[in-house]
């Protein structure tokens, strides 16, 4: 062997052994790593990094203006992070055809959020997740808002057992498509004279005295939340002589037969003192008063 072949082989051997050393120094440290219990990391440093994948629950999927939207991103995932991991932000009223990026706010760790629509219509959320590496994935969902209703407003009454000139008045049976009976208020106006004798209140439930005989414009008003309004209106007739006898027969329970006020067990008998004929009635005092 001439002095060029063992120069040849001296420079190969030399490669081989710089070769054979870079391996012992990365497979020493990675040997030592995976009995530490790094085999993720270490999986995960030579395995291609994957977008996240965007998960969005609306609740409720349609409301009104009034309606406080929850947006929870908690169940979206990716293959090499954590939740805790990935950022999220939000683009509440995204267009569909725009980029991805415009009208988006911060970047956040907190998965949930809520919001509110002022207008009806249909609307679209984004929500964009990211992952620790930087790569992004989007998710688009479709949320509608409905216009608000009048509440339709019912006004029932029923004459007081104990006061002729008193009615019980309740709203009790009105309704609202958005709202529930204990959002709604109500106000009154027993003279119909467009001054309301209440302030609006959730008080469905009153009874009312009339100061004398006459006609009256009853007018229940109710309002939703949202500040729409109906009203239901009545009109009562109170006249002297239908008081005198509506007074007396509530004094008779027609189906035990017996007075409501001194409890006879036969009101129609001249024993119970309150069918009797007086000059002057000591219940309405209006003159010869009778059943």
């Amino acid at each position: 062997m001439d002095k060029n072949d063992r120069s040849q082989h001296s420079v190969y051997f030399w490669y081989v052994l710089l070769i054979c050393a870079i391996v012992i120094c990365l497979c020493v440290p990675l040997g030592l790593l995976l009995m530490l219990g790094y085999q993720d990391n270490i999986a995960r440093f030579f395995k291609k990094n994957e977008p996240p994948v965007a998960r969005l629950k609306v609740t409720p999927s349609e409301g009104n203006s009034k309606t406080t939207f929850t947006m929870d991103a908690s169940e979206s995932s990716d293959n090499e992070d954590g939740s805790e991991q990935l950022q999220v932000r939000w683009d509440f009223e995204s267009n569909p055809s725009d980029d991805a990026n415009v009208g988006m706010g911060d970047w956040s760790h907190e998965k949930t959020t809520s919001h509110q629509y002022a207008a009806a219509g249909k609307y679209f959320v984004r929500l964009t997740v990211k992952d620790s590496q930087g790569l992004e994935n989007s998710l688009l969902q479709e949320i509608t808002i409905v216009a608000n209703t009048p509440p339709k407003a019912v006004l029932i009454y029923q004459a007081s057992q104990h006061d002729f000139f008193a009615y019980e008045f309740d709203a009790l049976s009105c309704k609202d498509k958005e709202d529930s009976l204990d959002q709604l208020e109500v106000s009154w106006d027993f003279n119909g004279d467009g001054q309301w004798d209440s302030e609006y209140s959730k008080k469905n439930q009153l009874t009312y005295r009339f100061p004398a005989p006459g006609v009256y414009n009853v007018i229940l008003e109710v309002k939703d939340s949202g500040g729409l309004k109906q009203q239901a209106k009545l009109l009562l007739q109170l006249k002297a002589t239908e008081i005198r006898l509506f007074t007396h027969k509530r004094l008779i329970d027609r189906r035990a037969r017996k007075c409501l006020e001194c409890h006879h067990p036969d009101a129609n008998k001249p024993a119970c003192r309150h069918v009797e004929k007086y000059d002057n009635c000591m219940l309405c005092h209006q003159l010869q008063a009778s059943e």
